[in-house]
C-alpha cells in the first residue's frame, strides 16, 4: 500500500480544494492511503473529506511565525504514518513541505502547480526565490495547463524533464445531483423572473480580474434593463470591489454573495459565467460551468484557452479589458441560439477532456513512478 499526504494551505473551498475532493472520491483505494494536511485552522475541507471516511490534520497555523513548528508537524506526521509521497498543493505547503522533506529521506515530494505566474504578478522578490528553490528541489511536478508549464519553464527556470501536464478533471457523475434549483436561488436573492444572470465565481483578489467584471457590469447597465450581476467569492479585495460597484452606480444590479459552499450548485442560477481572471492556472469553475451547460466568457491567460475553444465553447476575450467583457456579454444576450450552441458545446468538451477519472489515472502513474524511482522518464502529457 502506497501512502500519499495531500498538503495544501487553506480549508476553504476554491479551485484547489475542489480538485482535492475529487481526488479523495476517485483513488485507487486497493492500492494507495490517502491523508489530507491543512496548514491553516479546520474547516470545510475537513469535514467534505471526513465525510469520505479519510483523515485529515489541521496545523492551525496564523503567520508566518507559525511556519516552524509547522514543519515539524509536517516532519511527525510524515514520519508516524510512514508517508512514501508528500503531495504538496499552492505555494505555502510547497515551500513548509519541501523544508520538512529535508529531515524525511524517504518520503518523496510530488508537488502540483495550480497557478501560471501569480509569484511574478504578485510576489515579493524572497517569495520567487523560495518558489524556485521548491522547483529546483522537489522529485517532480505535476503543471495543471500547458499554460502553468510554459510559466514553470521560461519564468522559473524549473527542469523541463521533472514536468507533467495533467489537466484538472472534475466528477461528472455528480452533475445529476446538482438539480435545477435556480428558482430557489433567485428567491434567495430577490432575482425577478426576467432578469438575466451573469455571474462570475472566485477569490476576491485583484488576481482574478474582478474589478473588470465590474467594470464591465457598468457598461452593460448602461445599454439594457434586463441583467442581474452576482459576485460569488470573499477575500482580500473585496471592500475595494464593494466601493467600487457603489462609485459606478451598479447598487442593486451588482450582489455580492460572499463565501458559499455552494458555489458549484449556484451555477444554476447563471445564465452565463464570467472569468476575469489576469493570471490562471487552469479554472476549475469553467469546467464546472461548462458542463451545466453555461456559456462561458473568460480570459484568453494562463490554461483558460486549454478549456475553451474561442467561439466553440465559449468566448476568449483580452485580459483587463471591461469594453470586450462587456461586447461579449451583449452579444450573447441578444443571440439566444448561440448561447445555446457555446452550452450544448461546452459540456461536450468537459465530457470528452476533463473527466476526474481521466486525471486520477494520469496522477497515478506519477505515483507508480515515483516509488518505483523511474520519474522522468517517458513523460505523462494531457491529451
Amino acid at each position: 500500500m502506497v501512502r500519499v499526504m495531500h498538503l495544501t494551505t487553506d480549508s476553504k473551498i476554491a479551485g484547489a480544494e475542489r480538485l482535492l475532493i475529487g481526488i479523495a472520491k476517485e483513488y485507487d483505494k486497493t492500492r494507495y492511503e490517502l491523508f489530507f494536511c491543512i496548514l491553516k485552522k479546520r474547516g470545510d475541507l475537513n469535514r467534505e473529506i471526513e465525510e469520505l471516511g479519510l483523515k485529515t490534520f489541521s496545523l492551525n497555523c496564523k503567520s508566518v511565525l507559525d511556519a516552524p513548528r509547522a514543519v515539524w508537524k509536517i516532519i511527525y506526521l510524515l514520519k508516524k504514518h510512514k508517508i512514501n509521497i508528500l503531495h504538496t498543493h499552492l505555494f505555502h505547503a510547497g515551500i513548509l513541505g519541501h523544508f520538512a522533506k529535508l529531515f524525511c529521506p524517504n518520503t518523496k515530494v510530488l508537488m502540483t502547480r495550480h497557478y501560471s505566474n501569480y509569484t511574478h504578478l504578485y510576489g515579493s522578490a524572497f517569495q520567487r526565490m523560495l518558489d524556485r528553490w521548491s522547483l529546483r528541489v522537489t522529485k517532480y511536478i505535476i503543471a495543471v495547463s500547458h499554460g502553468v508549464f510554459n510559466a514553470l519553464v521560461e519564468l522559473e527556470v524549473a527542469d523541463p524533464k521533472k514536468i507533467s501536464v495533467i489537466h484538472n478533471g472534475i466528477d461528472l457523475r455528480k452533475f445529476p445531483e446538482f438539480f435545477d434549483d435556480s428558482g430557489e436561488k433567485r428567491r434567495e436573492f430577490n432575482i425577478a423572473e426576467d432578469l438575466k444572470v451573469i455571474g462570475a465565481i472566485g477569490t476576491l483578489h485583484p488576481r482574478k480580474g474582478h474589478v473588470y467584471f465590474i467594470r464591465a457590469a457598468a457598461l452593460v447597465c448602461k445599454k439594457r434593463k434586463d441583467v442581474q450581476f452576482i459576485l460569488i467569492g470573499d477575500g482580500i479585495f473585496e471592500k475595494k470591489l464593494m466601493k467600487l460597484s457603489d462609485t459606478l452606480g451598479l447598487n442593486k444590479r451588482m450582489i455580492f454573495a460572499g463565501y458559499r459552499t455552494d458555489a458549484p450548485s449556484l451555477l444554476s442560477l447563471m445564465d452565463i459565467l464570467v472569468q476575469p481572471s489576469l493570471e490562471e492556472g487552469f479554472g476549475l469553475t469553467i469546467i464546472e460551468a461548462m458542463l451545466f451547460s453555461k456559456p462561458v466568457i473568460a480570459t484568453n491567460v494562463g490554461g483558460i484557452p486549454e478549456i475553451v475553444e474561442d467561439g466553440v465553447s465559449g468566448i476568449l476575450v483580452p485580459a483587463k479589458n471591461p469594453e470586450a467583457i462587456a461586447g461579449a456579454i451583449n452579444y450573447l444576450l441578444d443571440n439566444p441560439d448561440k448561447m445555446k450552441e457555446l452550452g450544448s458545446n461546452a459540456k461536450s468538451r468537459v465530457y470528452e477532456k476533463f473527466s476526474l477519472s481521466m486525471m486520477m489515472k494520469r496522477y497515478e502513474m506519477v505515483y507508480e513512478k515515483l516509488v518505483k524511482n523511474e520519474i522522468g522518464g517517458k513523460k505523462i502529457w494531457a491529451h
